[in-house]
């Protein structure tokens, strides 16, 4: 990467008249240029833009050493003045597939239509999207907002969204998707080195429509929904899987609400909320309130879903995971029921 320009430090103010990267398949040409002081604005111009996406990954790849061997990418990125459309697709290769049940990933980037993008101004908000992303199968163009159909009609796909304002600085990237196995999903990011589900394993389907927000860079809360049906939830320390009928989590200005509406578990259909409430003045974590009721429960039924595998503190290692905490779950492996319970 060679940049050249001028950077006045105490005024805040960035021009980077030349940039050029380039790469092993790839390269970019632009300017950038970033006002600060009472009046802050950007602008960034490429002039040019031709990347690889095997160059992506081997950048990405640099950074995340858990990537999974078998993932692949192709396709080329192109574009040139202040938007690049882009339009690329990657998969995942053979080796991944052998190790993975034989099931091989697959999953496509479109860029949004010519009327739902906007020209990123000097000053003012900026925004590009929706962004469709879909895993497997065949990708159709991202709409509008306005024309979107609800996140529940889309087939294993998602729109992303990025706004921006570069006076408040202010933004939010907007999440509206479904996916029919969400499985399919937790293997994919696992594939990718991050992987969600420590402790616990889930199967059905999911829909969501989210949105991070910030009033500042890196300083941002989540608000939405993610919604599950037809689910089974296996978690560290139960030994049968709870059968989410239909359940969701929601964030209200970060705050996390879990609303059991149909799960079945322990003998007995729950319904009932688990809420999170603020982190107290110690600072020793959230904490939660539990408000769930519970039809039928029984000692024969307690046994076979806590005891005896899941016997010494077995609340210590079910809640964190079921949580979403930070303390470090178990293996895949102990999330399995054992043969006789």
């Amino acid at each position: 990467m060679n940049v050249k320009g001028r950077w006045n430090v105490g005024a805040g103010n960035l021009v980077a008249e030349e940039i050029a990267v380039e790469g092993p398949g790839s390269n970019l040409r632009g300017m950038f240029r970033l006002a600060g002081a009472n009046a802050p604005s950007m602008e960034l111009r490429l002039d040019s833009l031709g990347i690889q996406a095997s160059d992506l990954l081997a950048w990405y790849r640099a950074f995340h050493p858990d990537v999974a061997d078998g993932v692949t990418a192709e396709q080329y990125f192109y574009g040139r003045d202040d938007l690049a459309r882009m339009a690329a697709c990657a998969g995942i290769g053979r080796d991944f597939e052998q190790r993975r049940n034989r099931k091989s990933a697959r999953f496509c980037v479109a860029g949004p239509n010519r009327s739902a993008e906007r020209r990123p101004r000097a000053r003012g908000p900026w925004r590009l999207g929706p962004v469709r992303v879909a895993l497997g199968g065949e990708i159709r163009d991202a709409m509008a907002p306005k024309r979107r159909r609800v996140a529940l009609a889309m087939e294993n796909a998602a729109d992303l969204t990025f706004t921006h304002d570069l006076n408040t600085r202010a933004g939010s990237i907007s999440m509206e998707g479904n996916i029919l196995k969400v499985e399919d999903f937790l293997r994919l990011s696992t594939a990718f080195g991050h992987q969600l589900n420590h402790g616990w394993e889930l199967s059905g389907q999911a829909t969501a429509v989210t949105k991070w927000e910030w009033k500042k860079p890196f300083g941002g809360r989540w608000d939405g929904r993610l919604g599950v049906n037809k689910a089974s939830l296996t978690v560290a320390g139960l030994n049968q899987p709870l059968k989410l009928s239909e359940s969701e989590l929601d964030w209200i200005d970060g705050r996390r609400v879990a609303r059991v509406v149909k799960v079945e578990g322990f003998g007995g259909m729950w319904t009932g909320n688990i809420e999170e409430t603020s982190q107290d003045d110690a600072g020793n974590g959230p904490q939660w309130n539990f408000h769930l009721s519970v039809d039928q429960l029984n000692a024969a039924d307690l046994d076979r879903w806590v005891g005896p595998r899941a016997r010494p503190s077995w609340l210590q290692r079910l809640l964190p995971p079921l949580l979403g905490g930070s303390t470090p779950g178990p293996p895949a492996s102990e999330t399995r029921p054992p043969r006789e319970c």
